[in-house]
């Protein structure tokens, strides 16, 4: 019976010397159990990526066109006021020379605005808006021209400067061929320059004298493409 006892009490103490180190091995509830459990740290959050700056848009060759177009009106504008003020004055410190000379720059400069808008159409694609293009830019610019070359024709006409007469309706003809201003007032002017050519008195006949076309002649530049006209002596 004895033994049997002690054989009992060694089987017990075996079992519990087997459950301490199994026991070991499990993590309790307390500090052991969260720091098992514990999630990992989180990350360092990303740094926000350094946006470029878009490049601006490049200007287009329509936009750089019109923008050029502007500063031709504005040159032509600018002489405009420059004949205004020149007229604004009494007749006695009036420089028509001077004022003639701005009118003249004006108009090359509205037509060169024409020019370069007629020139650079093609770069519009559509239709209609192509011809709201030379509508806005093209037309109003050479009809300003043509009305200041009128004007100045006219003038040049009434003082008998036949040479600048006819070579400024020249110039109207060449903008627009069909000009019936321009048509009628060169035809006009070689008239009255081919009377004054002939009348042997050199007095004028409606047309001054062979000696005052010889003068208009020497005085006036033949190269329009210039920027001013040297305006007769005799105006």
């Amino acid at each position: 019976m004895k033994s049997v006892m002690v054989g009992m009490l060694v089987c017990l103490m075996t079992i519990g010397f087997a459950a301490a180190a199994w026991g070991a091995d499990i993590p309790s509830s307390g500090a052991g159990a969260a720091a098992a459990t514990a999630p990992p740290p989180a990350a360092a959050p990303a740094k926000p990526a350094v946006q470029t700056p878009a490049a601006a848009p490049k200007e287009s060759r329509i936009d750089k066109t019109i923008t050029e177009i502007k500063a031709q009106v504005a040159v032509a504008d600018k002489f405009m006021a420059q004949h205004d003020e020149e007229m604004a004055k009494p007749d006695d410190k009036k420089d028509l020379k001077k004022a003639l000379t701005a009118e003249l720059n004006a108009a090359q400069a509205y037509y060169r605005a024409a020019l370069k808008a007629k020139g650079n159409s093609a770069f519009v694609t559509k239709a209609d808006e192509k011809q709201t293009f030379l509508d806005t830019y093209e037309k109003p610019n050479r009809d300003k021209a043509i009305s200041l070359m009128l004007e100045l024709a006219a003038t040049a006409k009434e003082k008998k400067a036949y040479p600048d007469a006819h070579n400024l309706y020249a110039e109207v003809l060449k903008m627009d061929p069909k000009n019936a201003t321009a048509l009628a007032g060169i035809k006009a002017v070689d008239e009255e320059a081919r009377l004054a050519r002939m009348n042997p008195t050199g007095k004028s006949t409606g047309g001054g004298s062979n000696q005052d076309i010889k003068s208009w002649q020497r005085d006036y530049k033949t190269d329009y493409s210039g920027t001013h006209i040297d305006w007769a002596r005799s105006w």
